[in-house]
């Protein structure tokens, strides 16, 4: 939207949080390749975040020296990156306390770089208010300003109240404007059957393709009854995911007819027979093998949640749709 508008925009993020593979190598921080990819950035992306956390980088900073160092670092980073743009997207950690033993919170950054922070806040609850009035100290006693609040992730039952009850008490107690409320959308925040592969760590044993693997996974159904009974929860929902063994072709054949599963996942590394990964292969149903129990999985997989990857087009249009929507983007940008 901002570069629609005609604005140069950019992205820097002071600290990343690295990942290694299996074969040790390190990649970047998963959000500055997407928002360098988005957002068509020239800088690398050692310029657009020049810090990886680490356990090494934490020790190293304990030490005021290195801190200071890495300070030094970010900031004359930022300043490089800053001059080619006229609105900068600075991201910062995902809670605004996080690092503040190592004095490299958001509310520093926010006052070192001299940005004006969005506070953007997940549910609906009453203690929300709560933590915003704790944030608002926060941020005061850094010396740090605040451009204003972002409410995410709310249901649609609990708009009407954040809209007539919280807005107008955090408005008048604290002085901040509330820039917008999003909606909770299923499809941003369920996992695909590609998140759900990685997280349980097996293998897919067939139907794997790209189109298959960026299909969402809204509803887990543990199977642990017979055919006859279970096909009746099987129809309630769509966008399924089945844990069973793979000793229960049953099971995974009455979800495989209901057309209404997207991943099937075998526990206990038992291999179901040839004709379900034949029927699988034919609705590409993903069949994952994993070498834990069923109990096991679906407690590794009771709070996963998605993740938008430049893979996934869908999110990516979803999420510019809801911004332009509910969020007052352009009054935003005339406040800073």
């Amino acid at each position: 939207m901002l570069k629609k508008a005609g604005h140069k925009v950019g992205y820097f993020k002071p600290i990343g949080r690295k990942k290694e593979t299996s074969t040790g190598k390190i990649l970047q921080d998963s959000d500055t390749i997407l928002m360098k990819t988005l957002l068509d950035l020239k800088e690398s992306l050692e310029d657009i975040c020049p810090i990886l956390l680490s356990r090494e980088f934490i020790l190293q900073v304990l030490s005021k020296e290195k801190r200071k160092e890495t300070i030094q670092k970010i900031v004359d980073t930022f300043e490089r990156v800053s001059a080619n743009y006229d609105i900068i997207i600075i991201e910062g950690q995902q809670r605004n306390q996080d690092m503040a033993v190592l004095g490299l919170c958001n509310p520093v950054f926010g006052k070192i770089l001299q940005a004006k922070s969005l506070i953007i806040t997940n549910g609906e609850e009453y203690s929300l208010m709560d933590d915003i009035f704790l944030q608002k100290e926060y941020f005061g006693l850094n010396k740090a300003e605040l451009a204003g609040i972002l409410f995410n992730n709310v249901s649609s039952h609990a708009i009407k109240t954040i809209r007539y009850e919280f807005i107008p008490v955090i408005k008048n107690q604290t002085g901040l404007k509330t820039y917008g409320i999003i909606p909770i959308e299923s499809k941003l925040i369920s996992p695909t059957v590609e998140d759900v592969f990685k997280i349980t760590g097996g293998s897919i044993i067939e139907a794997d393709s790209k189109e298959a693997r960026l299909k969402l996974v809204e509803n887990l159904l543990i199977g642990a009854m017979s055919p006859e009974n279970a096909i009746k929860y099987f129809r309630r929902t769509l966008n399924n995911c089945l844990i069973t063994g793979g000793d229960r072709p049953d099971l995974l054949a009455a979800a495989l007819e209901t057309k209404q599963f997207n991943v099937l996942i075998c526990t206990g590394n038992l291999y179901p027979p040839v004709t379900i990964l034949v029927k699988a292969r034919e609705y590409n149903v993903p069949v994952i093998l994993v070498p834990y129990d069923t109990n096991t999985t679906a407690r590794l997989l009771a709070n996963a949640h998605g993740y938008i990857s430049l893979e996934n087009k869908e999110k990516i249009k979803l999420t510019q749709e809801l911004i332009d929507k509910h969020v007052d983007w352009k009054g935003l940008i005339d406040s800073l």
